[in-house]
């Protein structure tokens, strides 16, 4: 099927997949890309993919801010980070004691947010640590590519 060089603004470019073919991209600079219409195919799935992560990582961010918001008085820093197995998410208590009921909280946590269908993207392990220095913190995440809460 032969392809027309250009398309007037707004028109559609309606592409068949065919064993084999390829598709010519032309960008506004006028340099072309040429590939296997397999690989735009799954550029496109990449990019949808993308943008649903992207939503559900800032639905998540929020949902922990929340969260860490009404334990602020347990909590002295949280980190998120994102590793080869999914999201982490570690706490810093305040104390050194073991408090059941703060372990039963971030549990609860855990569990809304590994069964929330909004979040199915998303594999997140929850760690909650007893005061501890940066240096025990990284021994479970990688720092220099977290974010952290610092509360005051």
């Amino acid at each position: 099927m032969p392809v027309p060089a250009t398309i007037p603004k707004g028109q559609w470019q309606h592409l068949r997949h065919e064993k084999g073919s390829n598709v010519v991209i032309t960008t506004e600079d006028g340099d072309r890309f040429i590939l296997p219409v397999e690989d735009a195919i799954r550029a496109c799935r990449s990019a949808e993919k993308l943008e649903t992560f992207s939503r559900q990582f800032k639905n998540l961010m929020s949902q922990l801010h929340q969260w860490i918001l009404a334990h602020q008085n347990d909590i002295d820093r949280a980190y998120l980070s994102l590793d080869a197995a999914g999201a982490v998410f570690a706490v810093v208590r305040k104390g050194m004691a073991f408090d059941p009921a703060f372990e039963d909280e971030l549990s609860n946590l855990d569990l809304t947010i590994s069964n929330a269908e909004s979040l199915d993207m998303i594999q997140m392990r929850v760690i909650a640590l007893p005061f501890s220095p940066d240096e025990t913190v990284r021994s479970f995440l990688d720092l220099s590519n977290a974010w952290v809460a610092q509360i005051s």
